[in-house]
């Protein structure tokens, strides 16, 4: 995905902060809409988060309209509906999600709905699905990917750094994918785990301990 003029304008600090944009706006726009019943807030949300691409397409092309009109918006409208209704696929459209999604970043200039969207609603669709065959959430595998899980933002935000600082100088770039996607995969993992573990939740008790002091200290006479 190549970042927008507008993006770089605004200046995350992380390249990959721009999809934080869209992440804060959504909130926004639910947040919103929780002052209606529940169900409508859900459905008025989706429904915004549908339309905000072809509205934005009929105007005068304000870079910044058109950077928060990212089609990366249906993967919110998408979750929250497949939450809302509980929708299942069957287990094997979860690798076929992998698989379709690895094919499009093959392909020159593919359409992000087609590349990301699609692929990412088989794959959460077929995990639920699969969620009844799943071992104990006490086995190995379950508390692994409850880790990586927990970890999964700390490895989103670091996974670019990692690339640049550790997998290009040891893998050399340009390289062959059968080497820089599982050192890519692996490395990432490690370092965003070592950061969720020692960065993030540490900050996370310290926040949250000051929070908890403020709330119960005693209103000032």
């Amino acid at each position: 995905m190549v970042v927008n003029d507008t993006a770089k304008a605004v200046g995350p600090v992380l390249d990959v902060g721009w999809t934080l944009y869209l992440e804060m706006a959504f909130y926004l726009l639910f947040a919103a809409a929780m002052v209606l019943p529940r169900e409508w807030a859900m459905w008025l949300t989706v429904g915004v988060l549908c339309l905000v691409g072809p509205v934005a397409a009929l105007g005068p092309g304000n870079p910044l309209a058109s950077f928060y009109a990212h089609p990366g918006l249906l993967n919110f409208a998408g979750g929250m509906v497949i939450a809302w209704t509980r929708f299942r696929l069957p287990a094997w459209t979860m690798p076929l999600g992998f698989a379709l999604m690895a094919w499009f970043a093959n392909t020159s200039s593919p359409n992000y709905t087609l590349a990301v969207t699609v692929p990412a609603l088989l794959i959460i669709g077929g995990a639920l699905g699969a969620e009844s065959k799943l071992p104990s959430p006490d086995s190995r595998p379950m508390m692994f990917l409850a880790t990586l899980g927990d970890a999964s933002f700390a490895i989103y935000l670091m996974h670019y750094a990692t690339f640049n600082l550790l997998v290009a100088p040891l893998a050399g770039y340009p390289a062959k994918a059968l080497v820089i996607i599982p050192l890519a995969t692996g490395l990432a993992t490690l370092v965003g785990i070592m950061v969720h573990r020692h960065i993030e939740q540490p900050l996370t008790r310290l926040l949250g301990g000051k929070v908890k002091r403020q709330a119960t200290s005693p209103l000032p006479a």
